[in-house]
């Protein structure tokens, strides 16, 4: 499989069993981000905008990207 490693549980010397996870690999680009946004702001949000993502435990790392879908729920 390609794609890219996001969580590596194994670590050097650790003894694994048969069945533990050494690795999880996923397809990373394109990224999808679920965000929950707050009735009284959903008004503001439309199909096709602009978003800028930020994360504080990646400080100063930006992902900028567009809105696919405002669905209520």
């Amino acid at each position: 499989m390609a794609g890219s490693i996001y969580d590596l549980p194994a670590r050097a010397g650790a003894f694994l069993n048969p069945g533990d996870p050494v690795a999880s690999i996923g397809v990373l680009n394109p990224v999808r981000v679920r965000v929950y946004v707050d009735e009284p702001e959903l008004g503001r949000v439309a199909p096709g905008e602009s978003v800028r993502i930020t994360w504080d435990a990646l400080p100063g790392k930006e992902w900028n990207g567009t809105v696919e879908s405002a669905l209520q729920k």
